[in-house]
């Protein structure tokens, strides 16, 4: 090879390096940006953790470990379901939402134990209830929020450890079937109606099962509705009573 060609030869090498290093960079950027943008796009899963970071569209199944929704954040549900389901295996851990859980059906239902549930934003349910627990566990249960449904707001026929609507928080009727059991019942709130035919309790021998310091705007009790020791400190508008009801109101 002669000294020209050979001279030729590391030129051409030299000037395809230089596009190649050009390039580069245009194509990570780009890649970057792809990435970003289709991970905006679906709910960040963590160790089995799920947290609804931006805006969602679509049902969501709860099956692991944490869900939390966060502040300013609405998730809606697909057409005609509801917005989350839980129906992991074992318990479920705590579903915590500071944003807007809005169902086409349910807000959130459940057929799964549950460890905790705190709502300190608003859920929704358009044709069914905004939370329905149907024989299932959900250990503590509180509400700061908003919480509603065509149905009503709450609908439980398996089993509430406790229960606190606090101060602020709002529930458009709270139904407790046959089946249902809610311990240690506390209301802080208002609660447009209350109606019981199952069982409120107390977790201990001789404590108070309800507990009112807000607003209950109609408390009725079926005629198989028990309600163990009332300490009502709020108002409560009407009372129908068919049932059994202890303490005094």
């Amino acid at each position: 090879m002669t000294s020209a060609l050979r001279e030729t030869t590391r030129t051409t090498h030299k000037i395809r390096d230089k596009k190649m290093k050009m390039n580069q960079p245009q194509r990570t950027a780009l890649s970057l940006a792809i990435a970003a943008a289709l991970t905006a796009m679906v709910p960040t899963v963590t160790l089995g953790q799920t947290v609804i970071s931006t805006n969602t569209t679509g049902t969501q199944y709860w099956t692991d470990n944490d869900f939390t929704v966060d502040s300013g954040v609405s998730l809606f549900s697909d057409v005609g379901n509801a917005a989350v389901y839980s129906n992991g295996g074992g318990v479920l851990g705590v579903l915590i939402n500071n944003g807007t859980i809005n169902g086409a059906d349910g807000g959130v239902v459940s057929s799964n134990d549950i460890d905790q549930l705190h709502n300190n934003g608003s859920i929704l349910g358009g044709t069914y209830y905004g939370v329905a627990n149907f024989s299932a566990r959900i250990n503590v249960f509180s509400n700061s929020g908003a919480i509603s449904g065509t149905s009503g707001g709450i609908f439980n026929d398996g089993t509430i450890g406790s229960f606190h609507n606090e101060l602020g928080g709002t529930i458009n009727g709270l139904e407790n079937a046959a089946s249902g059991t809610i311990t240690d019942f506390k209301n802080d709130g208002t609660i447009s109606k209350l109606e019981n035919s199952g069982a409120i309790n107390s977790s201990t021998p001789y404590g108070i099962a309800l507990t009112n310091g807000g607003t209950i705007t109609l408390l009725e009790n079926k005629a198989s509705g028990t309600i163990g020791d009332v300490f009502n400190i709020g108002t409560i508008n009407t009372l129908n009573n068919q049932g059994t009801i202890g303490g005094s109101i």
